[in-house]
């Protein structure tokens, strides 16, 4: 396990030195993969469904953490949207106000933009790093991340991370396909299926499909999602004025319960 510490202002522990955490990577480290695509040539790109974005950000702007832990960090993307989403728009400054840690199983996903956002980084096993984590967190992320996980180590990181964590929240894919170990990347191969009753039946209290996603969060505060889901759907359909009297309506309309 590497402890890689990065935080500080303008994104100190850049790469190219040992930080007081660790083994930083610097960027001629990372080895050179080809995807078959051109594009993907000399890069490591690990992804997950985009349509998730805007949910899962109202979800975390809802629950308002002021630390999050991003357990499959991959491409970085939810830590840079983290940063944005929680020290900008909630704490309206630029400067770093939450704590954003991640973890990662496999190094060479770690670039420069990964030691720029996140305060602290660890590159090993999570079911081996999460049990000895002194920190608590308000949020964890685990977004496609579950799909990679034989269903009772599955579990078991779940039981882990609810005890440094007091909200959950996971993404998987809607349908399972093979895959192997994309990327040169072993942890990426799909193990596990989930549907909404077994994501219930592992204690997340509300499950939403967001087009291939199902999102799943374990938190003792309830979230709306499935009004803002419904404008989502609504509001490219018609024309703008109907748009509009639509939403003259939904801010009449009583506030719904959780869902």
């Amino acid at each position: 396990m590497t402890a890689l510490r990065t935080g500080g202002k303008y994104g100190a522990g850049m790469p190219g030195a040992m930080s007081p955490g660790g083994l930083c990577f610097p960027s001629d480290a990372r080895p050179a993969i080809s995807y078959g695509n051109p594009h993907f040539q000399g890069h490591v790109a690990p992804t997950s469904y985009p349509q998730a974005i805007s949910p899962i950000l109202e979800i975390l702007l809802q629950l308002e953490p002021t630390s999050v832990l991003d357990i499959g960090m991959g491409s970085g993307k939810y830590g840079v949207l983290c940063r944005e989403c929680l020290d900008v728009w909630l704490g309206e400054t630029l400067e770093r106000r939450a704590r954003i840690d991640g973890i990662e199983g496999h190094a060479p996903y770690v670039t420069d933009l990964h030691r720029a956002v996140y305060d602290e980084i660890l590159i090993g096993d999570a079911l081996e790093l999460v049990p000895h984590l002194t920190r608590r967190y308000d949020v964890a992320l685990l977004i496609d991340v579950f799909e990679h996980i034989e269903r009772a180590a599955g579990a078991r990181l779940l039981d882990a991370v609810r005890r440094v964590s007091s909200s959950v929240l996971v993404s998987v894919p809607v349908h399972y396909w093979p895959q192997g170990a994309d990327f040169g990347n072993e942890l990426e191969r799909h193990r596990a299926h989930y549907t909404p009753r077994d994501l219930r039946g592992l204690g997340f209290r509300q499950v939403w499909r967001v087009y291939g996603s199902y999102l799943a969060l374990c938190s003792a505060r309830a979230v709306r999602l499935r009004p803002l889901l419904l404008r989502y759907a609504l509001d490219g359909l018609p024309p703008v004025g109907l748009v509009a009297m639509w939403r003259r309506v939904f801010r009449r309309a009583p506030t719904p319960g959780p869902g």
